[in-house]
């Protein structure tokens, strides 16, 4: 979406994020596509979907961030904890 703007202009985009959120979706590649939408309608280009027709947002690719179940033990900062107590000017201890 944040490359979206160097081609089309500032309306375009902005009437593709509404027509976008009205379909109840905030995917960039829709956003994209109602953006050109838009930059065809101004320039006087012909829609050739019926405007009554209401949208519906088809989902095509599975969401991207699934979460992995990780086997490993969560990690232990106790051995840091050592570090806290030791005072200034004081040894380390060995």
């Amino acid at each position: 979406m944040l490359l979206t703007h160097r081609h089309a202009a500032h309306g375009d985009i902005v009437a593709g994020l509404t027509a976008a959120l009205a379909a109840g979706s905030t995917s960039p590649e829709l956003v994209a596509i109602e953006a050109r939408k838009a930059a065809a309608r101004r320039a006087g280009v012909a829609d050739t979907a019926a405007v009554d027709q209401p949208r519906v947002v088809v989902e095509l690719a599975p969401p991207r961030c699934t979460l992995l179940v990780d086997p490993r033990p969560v990690p232990s900062l106790a051995g840091y904890d050592q570090l806290l107590l030791v005072q200034r000017g004081a040894d380390p201890p060995s």
